[in-house]
Order: C-alpha cells, then structure tokens, then sequence
C-alpha cells in the first residue's frame, strides 16, 4: 500500500488479524521531518482516549500492544 501526505489508512484496509506486526517504511525526498502517528478506536471508530494516540512523544499505547520505534537504515 501507497500513502500520500496526510493520507489515513485504516488497518482494517489491510485485511490481517490484530496480532501482526506492521512496518512502515518510507524514503525522504526533502529535508522534511515526517511524523506517523497511530490511533487506537473502538468498535464504533471513536478514539478511545488521548492516550490512545501513539506519536512520538508518546511512543507506546496504553496496553502495550501498539509500540512507534525508529529505525535508520
């Protein structure tokens, strides 16, 4: 799959179960800083809580599950 800036994409487009590991990887063509940010909702589609913003500055969800790391190849 291709995102584009300020694209969302559910992973339910995704068609996997909720214990795969997901990897994203991109490549800058400018001097940009690029933020990917994952938001946890319920069944209903609503954020659970701001805590439930996985950014950043706050790098791992609530129930451990969803984890951002950084990787420089």
């Amino acid at each position: 799959m291709n995102l584009t800036v300020g694209q969302r994409a559910p992973l339910s487009n995704l068609a996997i179960n909720d214990t795969v590991q997901i990897t994203l990887k991109f490549t800058r063509h400018s001097p940009i800083e690029m933020d990917i940010s994952c938001f946890a909702l319920d069944a209903a589609g609503k954020l659970i809580s701001d805590d439930d913003i996985v950014f950043y500055n706050q790098p791992t969800s609530p129930c451990g599950q969803i984890n951002l790391t950084h990787y420089e190849s």
